[in-house]
């Protein structure tokens, strides 16, 4: 079953799982559960995760699994799969950086998933403050941009 190999930490297997994102798409679609769960648990079972691993697999979601999706599926590949991944920590610092560039690129600009109202503005916010100031307290910084994103979702 290809949903069970979303757990492989090998790129080289992820690479040729998402090579042909048409032939996979309906088949992930045709389980969405199934496929969020493995993907929430391939993401969020591991302390840190190899950066391209993560890349390999949001890049998949927001370019071809998201748009095929409907609302309801997209409301809990954000609660899943995006929310984990929205506030700073020293450990995930690189991949919130990216998954924030992705859902200013990505999700903000499409419809569909009422939990995305959530995030109205904030990737902006992040990117405004993501490059600290020289000499600034680098994890100070980090709880600075979880405090304002986590204001402004709750605005």
């Amino acid at each position: 079953m290809l949903i069970a190999r979303l757990q492989d930490s090998h790129v080289e297997v992820l690479e040729a799982l998402y090579e042909n994102p048409v032939a996979v798409t309906p088949l992930f679609c045709g389980d969405c559960k199934s496929y969020i769960a493995s993907l929430s648990l391939a993401l969020n079972s591991q302390p840190k995760l190899k950066r391209n691993i993560v890349r390999l697999h949001f890049a998949y979601l927001s370019s071809y699994f998201w748009p095929a999706t409907d609302s309801a599926t997209r409301d809990e590949i954000f609660h899943r799969i995006l929310f984990p991944f929205l506030l700073f920590t020293r450990s995930r610092e690189k991949t919130v950086e990216y998954v924030w560039d992705l859902v200013g690129k990505c999700f903000s600009e499409r419809t569909g998933s009422s939990a995305l109202n959530w995030l109205n503005g904030c990737a902006a916010l992040v990117k405004a403050q993501v490059t600290p100031d020289e000499g600034a307290d680098h994890v100070e910084l980090m709880n600075q941009i979880n405090f304002s994103v986590s204001t402004k979702m709750a605005g």
